[in-house]
């Protein structure tokens, strides 16, 4: 453009009015913006419960009632237990019939007198459930045969205490539940759920004062299962169960002291198995019986007398998995899991009795590199066997090492793990984000993670590693990470950094300030400057 011709754009502008055009525009684009602290379309469906009205107990005037109903809940509203119920018999100290309903218990009990006998048609429940958008908060649910009871029912339980249940504390059909800074103790399961959405945050399932906890967690039939940042212990037989093609998304948990930590079965699935400390297994730290885990990350499993992660036609991809003292061996593969679909990478196998991995599957390689095997030498083969040591079935390499053992194929001399190369040096990963806090206490005030959705949705999360120090790590869930790492020593260090990867885990990000509104605005603007030049 010539200068001349510049200059007679200008003076045109000029003519418009700069000032007058921009305060037009801020004034429109303020008129669409939204208010402060409101959440916005994009924002409904991420947002976390903390947020929800009926979790915050303010103050709302409601229906007074002093102990256990007759009659059902049949109108929505909001009800206030006045005092505290001891030694009920009726079949249901409440049940609410109506949608839109909040049970606020105001810190009291309601006690039953329970049974012990699971053969009657119609035990005794505290709380029945069959309407939708229903929150209990704020109580006590003790000494029934079923504490809380849904059928074809949404809810929220809220800092509550579900104590001393004889059979489940919470059992689900056909429902949505959502349970939050919870405590629960039963003789059969704490929570049981079946084609439902249970989701559970923050809470504690134990078995405390001796109630005979059979499993912790037990879903079938099509639910979907969502537990983050709870506690989980003390189950005589599983700590968290998933069967009939059911599946689970598992966060940020300690499963402690039960027979077998985990178990996914007939046909169940783990999209998300990441940041979970299981330990002191009786038998085995996670079990999966023709079942698949997409993303097996970040986890420690600990102190178990049997196996550490047990597959039984199954298929599991691990990485950055701390195995440490396992009675038996860390990973094992049964002769009809298919092997060439597992893959354990960036794993430490330390102080492992047996295998670090143990491929049944003669015929199959599973890939296995990368990997920490408790000791820098690498891993070992079994020493009774005449064509020990044996090798990499890709490289060749022997592994003669001091480490965890692996396993011999159908070739002889030839292992069916492939080892080859090692994992040594350190691992450095800095994540950003905000961390969820583990909460152990059921009157503790709740700290969900951060990108958990609203109750019958997975939470978007992003796996990122921590930073991990002599074979022990510590992780963090984020939405950038940066990697370095050192890789196998006998072909030189490799230096492998991943730089930032942003992945926003509550939806698109935005440009600040520009709307829909802005751009029209611009472009009317930009119509009355052509109108102007025209008419110059």
């Amino acid at each position: 453009m010539k200068f001349g011709n510049r200059r007679r754009v200008r003076e045109r502008i000029a003519g418009v009015g700069v000032v007058p055009v921009a305060v037009a525009l801020l004034v429109l684009t303020a008129g669409v913006a939204p208010v402060a602290g409101a959440v916005t379309a994009d924002e409904a469906s991420t947002e976390t419960m903390t947020d929800s009205p009926a979790r915050t107990g303010a103050s709302v005037s409601g229906t007074a009632i002093s102990g256990c109903q007759q009659a059902p809940i049949d109108q929505s509203g909001v009800y206030n237990l006045t005092a505290d119920v001891t030694d009920s018999t009726q079949q249901y100290c409440l049940n609410v019939t109506a949608d839109d309903v909040v049970l606020d218990g105001m810190g009291h009990t309601l006690q039953g007198v329970g049974v012990g006998n699971d053969t009657i048609a119609t035990p005794p429940v505290g709380v029945y459930v069959t309407g939708r958008n229903v929150t209990i908060r704020n109580v006590t649910i003790d000494h029934w045969q079923t504490g809380v009871a849904y059928r074809n029912a949404s809810s929220h339980i809220y800092d509550s205490q579900i104590t001393d249940i004889d059979l489940d504390g919470v059992t689900a059909r056909n429902s949505t539940v959502e349970l939050v800074n919870t405590l629960v103790t039963a003789d059969d399961d704490g929570l049981q759920a079946s084609d439902s959405e249970l989701t559970v945050f923050t809470s504690r399932i134990t078995d405390a004062n001796d109630t005979n906890l059979q499993r912790g967690v037990r879903v079938n039939d099509h639910t979907h299962l969502v537990v983050t940042t709870s506690t989980i212990e003390d189950a005589a037989i599983t700590g968290v169960f998933v069967n009939t093609f059911s599946s689970a998304y598992l966060w940020n948990n300690t499963i402690a002291d039960s027979e077998v930590g985990v178990e996914l079965d007939s046909g169940s699935s783990s999209g998300h198995f990441t940041e979970n400390v299981i330990r002191g297994s009786d038998s085995h730290g996670v079990r999966l019986v023709d079942s698949n885990v997409t993303l097996f990350s970040d986890n420690t499993i600990r102190d178990v007398g049997g196996h550490g992660l047990l597959l039984e036609s199954s298929v599991a991809n691990v990485s950055f998995t701390d195995f440490v003292n396992v009675s038996q061996s860390a990973v094992v593969l049964d002769a009809n899991s298919p092997a060439e679909q597992t893959e354990i990478h960036r794993t430490d196998l330390r102080n492992v009795s047996e295998y670090g991995v143990d491929n049944r599957n003669a015929s199959a390689v599973v890939n296995a590199t990368h990997n920490r095997w408790g000791a820098k030498t690498g891993p070992s083969s079994d020493s009774t066997d005449a064509d020990a040591p044996f090798a990499d079935p890709s490289s060749g390499a022997l592994a003669d090492g001091g480490g965890a053992m692996v396993s011999e194929g159908s070739t002889p001399g030839v292992s069916n793990v492939r080892f080859d190369p090692l994992r040594v040096g350190s691992l450095t990963t800095t994540t950003t984000s905000s961390t969820a806090t583990t909460t152990t206490s059921p009157t503790a005030t709740t700290t969900a993670s951060p990108t958990a959705t609203t109750t019958g949705a997975a939470p978007t999360a992003t796996a990122t590693t921590g930073t991990e120090t002599n074979g022990t790590a510590t992780t963090a869930m984020g939405s950038a990470n940066t990697t370095t790492e050192a890789l196998d020593a006998t072909t030189g260090t490799e230096t492998k950094a991943s730089g930032e990867d942003a992945e926003a885990t509550g939806g698109e990000a935005s440009t600040p300030g520009f709307t829909p509104v802005t751009a029209v605005v611009a472009v009317l603007t930009f119509a009355l400057l052509a109108v102007r030049n025209r008419q110059s």
